[in-house]
């Protein structure tokens, strides 16, 4: 109890307030988690009660973000916070880590292709899972630049200013972002059959 008196000569006036203290509300997330990608894990709150709200953050890879327990499966590494408030209006915050393992497997760039229309290898692709961003440019045997790609899925026809190319071994160069952090960097030669 807080009590105020303000006095001006023999005017006097008094108030009091009440300062009720509650305990916060407790709420641990229990335990850090490693899992592959495209897996899944129970995120365990201790304890969770009744009258408690819950508002978990981010919300993507979540089942609910407003349950005590909600499954997660993100794509990436990601910290869960989740705020657990009480009937008081007070809350508590903890995190949880879930650590997403990527098997990115494994990039290359294949040593042939065969631009012929059959079908089959008519493309050069740059092949990998987990290529975020990409720079992949190809010359000829005089150092001529014959493709430039910065998109996995544009891939070289083994054509040049829409004219076929000649038969025989192409050089490239290939930079990679990939998901799970790493970069990646190549050189190597191509063979074109027709």
């Amino acid at each position: 109890m807080y009590k105020v008196t303000m006095s001006n000569g023999a005017c006097m006036v008094t108030d009091s307030i009440k300062v009720t203290v509650v305990p916060l509300p407790t709420a641990t997330v229990c335990c850090d988690i490693n899992i592959a990608q495209g897996e899944q894990a129970s995120l365990t709150l201790v304890p969770s009660a009744a009258g408690y709200t819950y508002l978990w953050n981010p919300s993507s890879g979540l089942s609910c973000d407003s349950c005590p327990d909600p499954v997660a499966s993100p794509s990436v590494t990601t910290w869960y916070y989740v705020n657990v408030k009480d009937s008081a209006g007070c809350y508590t915050i903890d995190s949880v880590l879930i650590n997403v393992h990527i098997d990115c497997g494994e990039v290359f760039v294949p040593s042939a292709f065969s631009p012929n229309n059959d079908g089959e290898n008519d493309i050069l692709y740059v092949r990998g899972k987990c290529i975020t961003t990409m720079y992949f440019i190809v010359f000829d045997r005089w150092g001529n630049k014959v493709f430039e790609s910065k998109n996995m899925s544009d891939g070289w026809d083994g054509y040049y200013k829409g004219n076929p190319m000649n038969t025989g071994q192409y050089v490239y160069y290939l930079k990679a972002n990939l998901l799970d952090g790493t970069t990646f960097e190549k050189k190597g030669d191509v063979t074109l059959v027709r």
